[in-house]
């Protein structure tokens, strides 16, 4: 079993390449995955987290501010960021650990 908040996450549908990335219509789906992070309910209470809050997540020495949200079906010490968006573009790999603070 890992230890700590591991983020987890996959490449969303819309973000595959630069046509797609670019398509407006496409990027207001919710297969576009939306913007910022997600945690569930038991990392949320660890960090004293509310939906909106503002966090810093960092892998290595790349770190990232990012808005969250809450959403039941992450599991517990887990941050679903998905890799090939704006908001993941400088930090490491998409299954790995990764520390969370409260801005």
């Amino acid at each position: 079993a890992a230890e700590g908040v591991q983020r987890i996450g996959g490449v969303p549908m819309y973000a595959s390449d630069a046509q797609v990335r670019r398509a407006h219509a496409l990027q207001t789906t919710p297969d576009a995955w939306g913007k910022g992070a997600r945690v569930g309910p038991q990392l949320a209470a660890s960090l004293s987290l509310s939906d909106g809050d503002l966090v810093r997540v960092a892998q290595g020495d790349n770190s990232a501010e990012l808005v969250v949200n809450i959403a039941a079906d992450v599991p517990d010490n887990c941050l679903w960021l998905p890799a090939a968006t704006a908001d993941s573009a400088n930090l490491g790999e998409c299954f790995a650990g990764i520390s969370v603070e409260k801005l």
